[in-house]
């Protein structure tokens, strides 16, 4: 049975999840800027990936502390592959939890085994002193007396076509 799109497009299967890893990162960090355009690693860990044909889809919701730079690139690696990346946050001008959410499918990395994935950003432009949020990454009470110690999450998926 095929699935329909609105744009008569269709797909007759879905691809399988063959692994999914999980991390969470709870560590209240201070925030570093951008420099001359540099990428700023927020998140960096491992995974094993299975298959060589596999897509790898990166998901990450990470909290942040304060207003900083209206507008910065996401960027991903796996392996040995950096894709910049669908990446958003709500500016505003007002210091409170901010989240910071990244999705993207990196679709030709052959490499398999142990490899390494990270999430980060940089100034487009290579400017320097940009970043997302002012102050923290997973901000605590220290930031606001009606937090917890909050934390961050990152999915890795992979799926057979």
């Amino acid at each position: 049975m095929a699935i329909i799109y609105g744009d008569n497009s269709s797909n007759v299967r879905a691809g399988k999840v063959i692994n999914i890893n999980r991390y969470e990162w709870n560590t209240r960090t201070s925030v570093l800027s951008t420099s001359g355009g540099s990428t700023r690693w927020i998140y960096e860990n491992t995974f094993n990936k299975l298959e060589s044909t596999s897509t790898i889809v990166v998901q990450a919701y990470i909290q942040g502390w304060s207003n900083s730079a209206g507008a910065v690139q996401g960027v991903v690696y796996v392996g040995n592959q950096n894709e910049e990346s669908g990446v958003g946050y709500q500016y505003t001008a007002s210091s409170y939890l901010k989240i910071y959410h990244v999705n993207t499918a990196i679709t030709n990395n052959t490499q398999t085994g142990t490899i390494g994935f990270g999430v980060g950003f940089r100034a487009n432009n290579g400017g320097s002193n940009e970043r997302p949020f002012d102050s923290w990454w997973n901000p605590s009470s220290s930031d606001d007396n009606r937090l917890g110690q909050s934390g961050s999450i990152f999915l890795v998926w992979e799926i057979m076509p």
